[in-house]
């Protein structure tokens, strides 16, 4: 069916988190040190962790498509990561063993933004509807390609930049005693 341009029901689509050489993941990992990464408790939170070329493969695989019409697409990877997970597959790129501690954000009151560059919860979707209406799948996994943006990130030379890691030195204060949990994550969990 054809739509008048005044009438056709938008295409929505949602890409989830999509990491890159200079992102604020990447950055807040001390790859270059024996630190902890502070995780937001328990460890296990899902999110989804997406390619920018999945995001341009479902985005151009929209026009043309009637079934695309009126509905909303999530530009994610099929397979969700834990926060623990996330780190275990960074440390493994860069050859390093995972040092988490597990700390509880409401006890810090963390301003926005500040600590693990995600939402302390679940944040994950599905892609199904797009596999299905669309005839799409995405191509990249955050595991199969963190050697690749490592390798990128540090060739930007910003591995080797002075990191603030102030936020992570208040965390780490707080974590005496029972305030929190040191992991080390073996290799390939994730």
């Amino acid at each position: 069916m054809r739509w008048p341009a005044a009438a056709r029901p938008p295409i929505y689509s949602r890409p989830r988190f999509v990491p890159h050489p200079s992102s604020l993941l990447l950055s807040s990992l001390p790859l270059h040190s024996d630190r902890f990464v502070p995780i937001p408790a328990p460890g296990i939170q899902l999110t989804s962790l997406t390619h920018v070329e999945d995001v341009a493969t479902l985005l151009a695989a929209i026009p043309g498509r009637a079934a695309a019409l009126g509905q909303h697409f999530n530009a994610c990877s099929d397979r969700p990561l834990a926060f623990d997970g996330i780190v275990q597959a960074v440390a493994d790129a860069a050859g390093r063993e995972a040092r988490i501690v597990h700390y509880a954000p409401a006890e810090l009151k963390l301003a926005k933004g500040e600590g693990f560059p995600f939402r302390a919860g679940h944040f994950f979707a599905s892609c199904d509807k797009a596999k299905r209406l669309l005839d799409w799948a995405p191509r990249h996994t955050f595991g199969g390609d963190v050697a690749d943006r490592l390798a990128e990130y540090v060739a930007s030379g910003r591995a080797e930049r002075e990191i603030d890691f102030s936020t992570d030195d208040t965390i780490l204060a707080h974590c005496g005693g029972a305030n929190c949990e040191f992991v080390h994550v073996g290799a390939g969990k994730y």
